[in-house]
């Protein structure tokens, strides 16, 4: 049995190594708020409140508009205008680009998702914050556009939230647990 003087020195451990952690933890949780976001918008095309981002758009415009967007085919551009005519929307440019066009899902070259990424903000004692960005440029700006439409789009939803709470309970309950032995 640990003296009362030994039982101190272990909390004095624990919280040395809580705080020493604490920045990894911050980026960690991040990371994964970030994927998890990711792949309900990618994949189950929903924001944060679980309400789909809505249909991509049937309004038309000449299909020479979409001459120097970006492509996932070569001569896209001639192929809409082949399967479409002169007139086609973003939903048809979509499906030229052989993509999926019945709902929102913000992604097209994946670049926007790709540019994502984790800095370590504010640390001061016993605190730590991280932040999810997007690089500078044409990324940040669609990521600014989609969250003036749509709100913020790296919300979590409520499910998701608890996920990262758990996780980071069991991260933490562990590297204890591995410090007391």
């Amino acid at each position: 049995m640990a003296t009362p003087s030994q039982f101190a020195g272990i909390l004095r451990e624990i919280v040395k190594s809580l705080d020493d952690t604490r920045e990894i933890e911050a980026e960690t949780v991040a990371k994964d708020s970030l994927a998890l976001v990711r792949d309900r918008v990618q994949n189950d095309k929903l924001k944060a409140d679980l309400q789909p981002f809505g249909t991509y758009s049937g309004a038309v415009v000449p299909y020479w508009f979409y001459t120097n967007k970006p492509s996932n085919v070569s001569d896209a551009t001639q192929k809409a205008l082949d399967k479409y005519g002169y007139f086609v929307s973003y939903a048809d440019w979509r499906d030229v680009n052989n993509l999926q066009s019945d709902q929102i899902d913000l992604t097209f070259t994946g670049e926007m998702w790709k540019s994502a990424f984790v800095t370590l903000g504010e640390v001061s004692e016993g605190i730590a914050t991280a932040t999810i960005q997007f690089e500078s440029g044409e990324n940040a700006l669609k990521a600014g556009y989609h969250s003036e439409r749509f709100g913020n789009i790296l919300a979590l939803s409520e499910e998701e939230t608890e996920v990262i709470v758990l996780s980071y309970k069991e991260r933490r309950f562990e590297f204890l647990n591995a410090l007391l032995g």
